[in-house]
């Protein structure tokens, strides 16, 4: 196949700008979701707002337990892809199907039956609460649908194919930009149903991509019904480090608005609308990681080592570069891009500042999230995890709490990136001890 002959014979830095940009494409449509009802949601009140922060470190859990099946998927079949393998592909895949329904039924079975006591933990209102109770259970559904969706579009990252995943996350993004404000605001004759809307949007959206998304799919496998749980221990043995690195930080998170809530709803929103645009600004090193993984599987697989060398110190330098201008942009525009999501004072003064300090990091975000994903797709996901545990907990929080202690929510914010300057420091060294001890085997 094209793509194949591309990631273990083509031009090394054209496949990954290419491929990164395209794979970007459909990384901002699949966060624009968020962003697209915090806009909506925001016109409803500042309330409506904070009920939504509150609930985001939630949706992201569910969404990163179902990305890590996605990708370690796509690990997996990549590397019998690099072998040409076909009949190990396709019931892998066919499991990866299974797996990824089971584990969108868990999260969803979970979230309905313990959502009040959830949201109690993490110190919200009663008001916020009762708020956020229809709007969540709409989006536990939604988990089941985006695990299927998921696996179908990884598999098809397996084969070197970023192109199909974009266009079927611009298609949720669409649909989903048309729904939000027939449903939040009751245009066209639509019932008003608030909160509710934007969750019954997201639900809609996300069945119409699933469904599009295995169409395709079957272009590049054939789907076998017996193969339910065919090398699942393959797959769940670099999922679950992969998991537990992902869920770690919309833990933190989840710890980081429980800190804040004790300077009032402006400080909550106000993180709640920086992580979303830290969110979107660092998707292209994401997209990048993405883009690594089959790389790497596939030229694994194939035993071509100097590639992927090669790979990782352009990953390193072009996401090093990419965060340093993306990074100095968002805080040249600080406050305006605050004004587009609210009107409060408060909570733009408060966005304003988030946008001063975290953008700082963006540019160790990226040695991070490259480097984790090279340690994961060279069968070391645990050590990945390991960092990331080091980075969220032991530097991260720590650092949270010693700087609301001497500067409030502003020493809050400043953790952040001074943990990623120290955790990417660890990342580099560890990606090229790795590297060394392969080139020696």
């Amino acid at each position: 196949m094209k793509n194949v002959e591309l990631i273990l014979r083509g031009n090394v830095s054209n496949y990954l700008l290419r491929h990164s940009a395209t794979i970007y494409i459909g990384l901002v449509c699949l966060s624009s979701l968020a962003l697209v009802d915090m806009y909506f949601i925001g016109q409803l009140g500042s309330a409506e707002l904070t009920a939504v922060s509150f609930g985001a470190p939630v949706l992201l859990f569910g969404i990163n337990l179902l990305l890590s099946i996605g990708a370690a998927l796509m690990i997996v079949v990549s590397k019998l892809v690099g072998k040409s393998d076909t009949q190990a592909v396709n019931r892998v895949s066919s499991a990866g199907f299974y797996l990824a329904a089971v584990v969108g039924a868990i999260l969803m079975t979970a979230g309905l039956l313990g959502n009040d006591a959830l949201f109690e933990l993490m110190r919200a209102s009663t008001e916020i609460i009762a708020m956020l109770s229809e709007y969540m259970q709409l989006i536990y559904l939604s988990f089941f649908f985006l695990g299927i969706m998921v696996a179908s579009t990884n598999i098809m990252r397996a084969f070197g194919d970023v192109r199909t995943p974009t266009i079927v996350m611009a298609t949720v993004v669409f649909c989903n930009l048309i729904l939000d404000p027939l449903l939040i605001h009751g245009y066209l004759g639509f019932p008003a149903l608030g909160l509710s809307g934007a969750a019954m949007a997201t639900l809609s959206s996300i069945i119409i991509g699933m469904l599009i998304a295995v169409v395709l799919v079957f272009r590049y496998i054939r789907f076998i019904p017996q193969a339910f749980s065919y090398q699942w221990g393959e797959v769940l043995k670099v999922a679950v480090p992969i998991t537990i690195s992902k869920t770690m930080l919309p833990t933190a998170n989840g710890v980081i608005n429980a800190l804040l809530a004790g300077y009032g709803n402006a400080a909550v929103a106000a993180y709640g609308i920086g992580y979303r645009v830290d969110l979107l600004i660092l998707l292209f090193t994401m997209a990048m990681s993405i883009v690594v993984a089959p790389f790497i599987g596939q030229n694994y697989g194939a035993g071509n080592i100097e590639r992927i060398k090669k790979c990782i110190q352009l990953g390193f330098r072009y996401a090093i570069i990419y965060g340093i201008v993306a990074g100095l942009l968002v805080i040249l525009f600080r406050t305006q891009i605050g004004g587009i999501f609210t009107d409060d004072q408060a909570v733009i003064d408060q966005v304003s500042w988030y946008l001063l300090l975290v953008p700082m990091g963006y540019l160790f975000n990226g040695i991070y999230y490259i480097g984790a994903a090279v340690l994961d797709t060279l069968n070391r996901p645990t050590l990945a995890a390991i960092i990331t545990f080091l980075h969220l907990f032991i530097l991260y929080l720590p650092l949270a709490y010693l700087g609301q202690w001497l500067w409030d929510t502003s020493g809050i914010f400043l953790a952040f990136p001074v943990s990623s300057l120290l955790i990417a420091i660890v990342m580099w060294k560890i990606v090229g001890t790795v590297i060394k001890n392969i080139e020696l085997k």
